[in-house]
This record gives structure tokens, sequence and C-alpha cells, in this order.
């Protein structure tokens, strides 16, 4: 994992048997990007429903994970 904190981005580089399936293997990916905003097209290859496909962000919230 890598963030690039000026840029608002956190990357990451899945391995073999991840659960990010849509992502290259051994292949740096974007894993968040804070600095969107509702409207902006991002990709993303970790998100189940896109793997790889442009996505447009149509709401931005706030949520509890684990």
């Amino acid at each position: 994992m890598r963030d690039d904190i000026p840029e608002k981005k956190v990357y990451v580089i899945p391995v073999a048997g991840s659960t990010y399936s849509g992502c290259d293997i051994g292949v740096e990916s974007l894993l968040y990007d804070f600095s969107v905003e509702v409207s902006d097209t991002v990709t993303f290859c970790i998100l189940p429903d896109v793997y790889g496909d442009p996505y447009q962000i149509d709401h931005i919230g706030e949520g509890l994970v684990f």
C-alpha cells in the first residue's frame, strides 16, 4: 500500500490469492481517490461491479466498514 498525500490517492499492489480479482497481480492499482467529487468519472479495478470500467460518482457519503 502507498499513499500519495498531495494527490489524495491510495494505491495497492495486489498479490496472488488476493480478493482484488479485477486488478493485475503485482501491478500498482488505485485503491482510493479522496479527491473525487460528484459527477467525476474514475476507474478502480477493485470494485466488484466495475472491474476496470469507468464509473461515475453519483454521491459521496460516509460509512463504517468492518
